[in-house]
């Protein structure tokens, strides 16, 4: 029965070093996956990070809505005057830049053409509620006039 007992304990001893490798191996091919999967984790991380700043920039301005107050609007036109156009077309074309802006920045923002063929050129001109009133102004001057009062939600 020594013997036996010899030859079970080197069977034993060599499927213990046998199954050592492997599980070494296997050991080593897990790690592998787990460094793998930790830095999938953390480029998803970051690209929800980066996602979730995109849209509070966006909930900041959407949906977009008239202005508050009519300094607000006036401080608002006046940082965007856009540059004198000679024909009725380019100023309507700088008219869309400040529609452009105005949406960026939360705000909305109308365009109105005043044409007549009395008129060789007609006038271009943006619009924008406050409080139920309507306030007008070139795309190309800081100048808000009242326009028509009578807009109510």
């Amino acid at each position: 029965m020594g013997k036996m007992w010899k030859i079970l304990f080197i069977v034993t001893l060599a499927l213990l070093v046998v199954a050592g490798g492997s599980l070494g191996y296997l050991w080593q091919k897990t790690s592998n996956k787990v460094g793998t999967i930790n830095e999938r984790l953390i480029s998803v991380q970051d690209d929800l990070e980066s996602k979730s700043q995109q849209l509070d920039a966006i909930q900041e301005v959407y949906p977009p809505s008239d202005f508050s107050s009519i300094s607000e609007l006036e401080g608002w036109v006046s940082t965007h005057i856009q540059l004198e156009k000679e024909s009725m077309i380019e100023t309507f074309k700088t008219a869309l830049r400040v529609q452009e802006d105005g949406l960026r920045d939360g705000y909305l923002i109308s365009i109105m053409i005043d044409y007549q063929e009395a008129m060789i050129n007609g006038v271009v001109f943006c619009a924008s509620l406050v409080d139920g009133a309507l306030y007008a102004w070139s795309p190309t001057s800081d100048e808000v006039f009242h326009f028509y009062s009578e807009f109510r939600r």
